[in-house]
């Protein structure tokens, strides 16, 4: 019976980082098997973030931005800074990170392998498919977790981030090509209307924070998404009238649909189990990557696989600290916490940060890079009664219901 010395389960964004990691570390070194549940790799999903650190998949990244703009109330404020705002396809990134495995005779990939159970031994771990068994010394797990069904006991905040994308093709040219929109705000009416309309009470409440996202490839082909920050997902028609009534209002005219995204990213304060048992230790979003003020994960999921490959290689197995530091925790855990008991200054909060905060200061703020410096750029932009109160005293402001936006 071969016994391998780590099983990655899932084969996405961030077990196939690791491996890429280890390969370039020295392969010979480890035997790793990949067992990926779906059978083959298509392009499911993109990735966007600020270029604050050199990333082995540069070669994949499709578009870069120097600058972006969050529109509330009416006004637009303009940003430009010295990282680059980066879009990264999957098609491109699985392309890119597949051939070295595919190269390697060390590390293997075995796709359509749906796991059914996972059972822990004294020396072992022993993995069942629908396949196969397999047998390894460690598991790394990076298979996603169901988000939506988290128990939360206050002062805790469990928001999601979703989103549905779509991307546009139009015949008159109608979008800024060198500016990404990274937060328009001016649609909430629109938002609440639509979300009204569809639901069974005529005036119930809104549900989170609705903005527009909006990725310009060129005048006339951008990536619209209708994002939401708030406790629970909607129905997909909500998202679909709030693309068409924002496409709409820019006077796209005729558009044609070219792809289609949906996703649904933690931004919570629940604390993640890093490593459940001796043997067994979780990655990317199952393993915490995600920020929690923001939903960014992939340079998260950078570095997390960068310091897990050098631990694997010097044995180091039970010692993985979480990747963001205790200061940010506090930090993430105190806006999240602002924005469930004030989500109707929702909007104004992100505006003033964008609007006052230098963009480099801010932005190594939402990559967990930011200095003293940055911290206090960054916070003296906030209104700090808001933000002392849940900072310290966080259980006594806790509402027994999250409060809901009316707009």
């Amino acid at each position: 019976m071969q016994v391998w010395d780590v099983i990655v389960l899932g084969a996405g964004c961030a077990g196939l980082t690791l491996v890429n990691e280890m390969i370039a570390r020295g392969e010979a070194q480890l035997k790793i098997l990949l067992l990926e549940e779906r059978s083959e790799y298509t392009n499911d999903r993109t990735w966007c973030f600020w270029n604050t650190f050199n990333h082995r998949f540069e070669n994949a990244v499709s578009y870069r931005w120097s600058r972006w703009s969050v529109h509330y109330a009416g006004e637009v404020a303009h940003c430009r800074g010295t990282y680059q705002y980066q879009y990264l396809r999957a098609e491109h990134f699985y392309r890119l990170a597949l051939a070295p495995i595919y190269c390697s005779s060390k590390m293997i990939l075995r796709l359509g392998e749906q796991v059914q159970t996972v059972q822990e031994g004294e020396d072992h771990v022993r993995i069942h498919t629908h396949q196969g068994t397999y047998t390894s010394r460690y598991v790394i797990d990076t298979r996603p977790t169901d988000h939506q069904r988290r128990k939360v006991v206050p002062p805790n905040v469990h928001w999601l981030q979703h989103f549905m994308g779509w991307k546009v093709k139009t015949k008159q040219a109608c979008f800024q090509s060198n500016e990404v929109t990274l937060m328009d705000f001016d649609g909430g009416r629109e938002a609440a209307e639509i979300h009204r309309a569809s639901s069974k009470y005529i005036d119930g409440p809104l549900p989170g924070i609705p903005f527009i996202y909006v990725l310009p490839f060129s005048s006339t082909e951008a990536l619209v998404e209708s994002t939401w920050f708030g406790p629970k997902t909607l129905e997909k028609s909500i998202y679909q009238e709030h693309l068409q009534k924002y496409l709409q209002k820019i006077e796209t005219g005729t558009y044609d649909i070219t792809e289609q995204e949906y996703g649904v990213l933690p931004m919570s304060t629940l604390s993640t189990n890093m490593q459940p048992t001796r043997r067994i230790r979780h990655l990317g979003l199952a393993g915490g990557a995600a920020r929690p003020s923001t939903g960014y994960a992939f340079l998260a999921i950078q570095r997390q696989a960068q310091k897990l490959a050098d631990q694997l290689l010097r044995g180091e197995w039970d010692r993985f600290p979480n990747y963001y530091s205790a200061r940010s925790q506090l930090l993430d855990a105190t806006f999240l916490r602002v924005l469930q008991e004030n989500p109707r200054r929702g909007p104004e909060l992100f505006w003033r940060l964008f609007r006052c905060a230098k963009p480099d200061a801010l932005v190594r703020f939402l990559a967990d890079t930011a200095s003293l410096k940055d911290l206090w750029e960054v916070t003296t932009c906030l209104p700090p009664g808001l933000f002392l109160k849940q900072s310290l005293f966080p259980n006594f402001s806790q509402k027994k219901e999250i409060e809901t936006i009316q707009i």
